[in-house]
Parts: C-alpha cells; sequence; structure tokens
C-alpha cells in the first residue's frame, strides 16, 4: 500500500506566496514610469528672442508641442557670449497646472514689459540687458533636450526680434501662456535714441554729398 502523500504546505512558489518573474516586474515598472518621464519642463525649445536698443526692454519666449511640461520652477535660464560673460535667471515659479502646455509658448520679461504692451509676461523679473548681444552667444533652459542654442547679433532696433529655429529676424510677436499675442513697441525714450540715430545718419549724408559737390 502506498504512503500518503505528505500534507501541502504553501511555499513562496505556490499559491498567493507565488513571486512574478522579474521581466514581469520590470514590464510593470517601466510602464508605470514612461508616461511622466518627461512630465516636467524638458521639452521646451527656444522660439524667440526681443531687445530693445538700451537692452531695458527683453523677452525670451520658449514654446512646446508637448503637454505636462508646466513643472518650470527653479530651471535656470543661462547666456554666455564667446567672451566668458555670463547670465543666470531662475525662474521663480511653475506655470499654471490646470491648462496643457501642448502647442502653447510662455514669456520671461524685463519688468518693463507689462499688460500696456498688449500681453502680460508669465515672468516678469528678467534683469535689464539679460540678453547678451555679441556674436557667438548661447542661450539654454538648463536641462531641456534642445540645449544650448546659438546666436548672432540681435536686433536692437525695439521692433525686430530673432526668431527660432532659424534664426531669422522678423517684426517681434509675443506670445504669453494663456495665448495672449501683441507686439511689444519701444517705450518713448526709445524712440528717441533712433530718432537721433536716424537724424545724424542724414546729416553725415548731406555733408558728403556736399563735400562731393565742392
Amino acid at each position: 500500500m502506498a504512503a500518503p502523500n505528505p500534507p501541502h504546505t504553501p511555499t513562496m512558489l505556490s499559491g498567493f506566496y507565488k513571486i512574478p518573474a522579474l521581466p514581469t516586474i520590470f514590464a510593470v515598472a517601466l510602464a508605470t514610469i514612461a508616461p511622466s518621464a518627461h512630465a516636467a519642463f524638458h521639452l521646451w525649445t527656444l522660439k524667440e528672442l526681443f531687445t530693445n536698443v538700451d537692452g531695458t526692454q527683453q523677452f525670451i519666449e520658449f514654446s512646446t508641442t508637448s503637454s505636462g511640461q508646466n513643472f518650470v520652477s527653479n530651471v535656470t535660464v543661462e547666456v554666455t557670449n564667446s567672451s566668458g560673460q555670463k547670465h543666470d535667471f531662475v525662474i521663480p515659479s511653475n506655470l499654471p497646472t490646470g491648462p496643457s502646455t501642448q502647442n502653447q509658448d510662455f514669456i520671461i520679461a524685463t519688468s518693463t514689459i507689462t499688460a500696456a504692451n498688449g500681453v502680460t509676461p508669465d515672468f516678469n523679473t528678467l534683469p535689464a540687458n539679460f540678453l547678451l548681444t555679441g556674436t557667438g552667444t548661447k542661450i539654454a533652459l538648463v536641462g531641456t533636450t534642445q540645449g544650448a542654442v546659438t546666436y548672432t547679433v540681435l536686433p536692437t532696433d525695439g521692433v525686430h526680434a530673432e526668431f527660432f529655429p532659424g534664426p531669422t529676424t522678423a517684426v517681434n510677436l509675443a506670445t504669453n501662456f494663456a495665448g495672449q499675442s501683441a507686439q511689444v513697441v519701444p517705450e518713448p525714450a526709445t524712440w528717441g535714441l533712433l530718432g537721433l540715430a536716424g537724424f545724424g545718419t542724414c546729416i553725415i549724408l548731406r555733408r558728403t554729398g556736399f563735400q562731393r559737390q565742392k
């Protein structure tokens, strides 16, 4: 007569004690992490740089085609030129988390650019003359996949801006996270400087022409 089977004792490999295979664990972990891998700020790219003649009015505009990019608090905007001069600006807070960032822009600007210009900057504590204007200057939203972008001399007429990718020069158009868009116009002092420059050019040309006639 055969001996009775010993009573079944649950082990770590049987019943509800069974441990799933390691590949299954890794697959679940990756599935959980993957959707939020870039749910921060990494996918913003540089769109526009603007400055007036004396650097008192400046703005930087970034754009993205991705969602989940609201978390820009404490991210650094870094500008360096070929001489080693460097400016840093730390974004003070996140963008609103209610709206999606997909196909949106945001603006960092000097305090001289306000709602009176037709568009309210998302952040308006950028120091004057933050944007360096020398050839070979680089700007980066540190930590993004785009990395640093090199630009040449920025237009300083208070009307035109440098657009990216490119870069290309065109009339400035600031667009904030709320979707407001407007052209930033020069302050009266800037118009005065531009007028004086034009007046001086006219005098030089007239004198040159007069001397040639003599």
